[in-house]
């Protein structure tokens, strides 16, 4: 990443604390999320209903940081989703300490123990990796939709390589290694099955365009977010997947993001209705 855009990107991430903040606020005062009109219960106490009304008070959205991260750079996403009438739980998890199987049976407990009638998955980069783990091996109970942006199913090319370099190597952790080791073992865990006779079936992936990150820094050539290619990105039996333009973290801050997450988590589908020339894997400028 470049100075300057890295300042961009600081700064993208301060306004999002604030606005989460000012969420959080909100709710200690009583309001629903982004309603400014309903009581702490959900009910709105708008006359006639109006924009009070929050018809996913009882939805909640886990979201699954990638590799090094901790979860805050969902910051503006959350303040999305919340606005949007969800609950959002960030999945605390270290990539560093724990394997792949271990990270997706400690998602489950953290998803069971969430109160809420419908619970949906975002994910971010390897967060997508374990979040296919845990629906792989543990079927949801719930009604809910999952959603993987940037996420390396096929192969993970920036990884792999670096995974090489005495360094850097021992840095990628417990999850991204098992994760690598079971690409290279059995690459037909790596596809989407309509989750079964789980509760959770529609599984979207976005993928970034705009090439700015670590892969191209260490050569990596073809369509892709900096870090991630698009090719790695397309699960098998996925039910959408969407391009959009923009870096691998910058998908995460992307308005164009938000509203496609907010879209399939909503219909189980992305939005392309508005959008001119958008084809079924179809490229969108953030």
């Amino acid at each position: 990443m470049m100075r300057s855009d890295l300042r961009d990107y600081s700064d993208e991430m301060e306004l999002s604390q604030a606005a989460e903040e000012l969420v959080d606020a909100e709710a200690r005062a009583g309001l629903a999320p982004g309603t400014g009109g309903a009581g702490r219960d959900g009910k709105d106490t708008n006359k006639g209903g109006g924009e009070g009304h929050n018809p996913r008070r009882d939805e909640a959205v886990v979201l699954i940081h990638g590799l090094w991260m901790t979860g805050f750079e969902f910051a503006a996403l959350a303040v999305r989703l919340r606005r949007s009438g969800y609950i959002t739980k960030r999945f605390p998890y270290s990539d560093m300490r724990h394997g792949l199987v271990d990270n997706a049976d400690k998602l489950n407990d953290f998803a069971q123990s969430i109160h809420a009638r419908r619970v949906h998955f975002v994910a971010h980069s390897l967060g997508g990796i374990v979040m296919l783990e845990l629906l792989r091996r543990h079927q949801q109970r719930r009604h809910g939709r999952a959603v993987a942006i940037g996420s390396p199913f096929l192969s993970t090319w920036t990884a792999s390589r670096v995974s090489k370099w005495p360094v850097v190597g021992p840095m990628l952790g417990r999850t991204m290694k098992d994760h690598l080791r079971q690409q290279s073992a059995d690459p037909a865990v790596m596809s989407w099955n309509g989750g079964g006779e789980g509760a959770v079936r529609d599984f979207g992936v976005i993928a970034g365009t705009y090439p700015m990150g670590a892969g191209k820094i260490v050569g990596m050539r073809g369509l892709c977010d900096g870090t991630v290619l698009v090719e790695e990105t397309k699960l098998p039996g996925a039910t959408d997947h969407i391009e959009l333009n923009s870096s691998h973290f910058g998908l995460l801050v992307s308005r164009n993001t938000h509203a496609q997450v907010d879209s399939f988590l909503q219909q189980g589908k992305f939005c392309r209705a508005a959008l001119p020339s958008v084809s079924a894997s179809a490229t969108i400028r953030a």
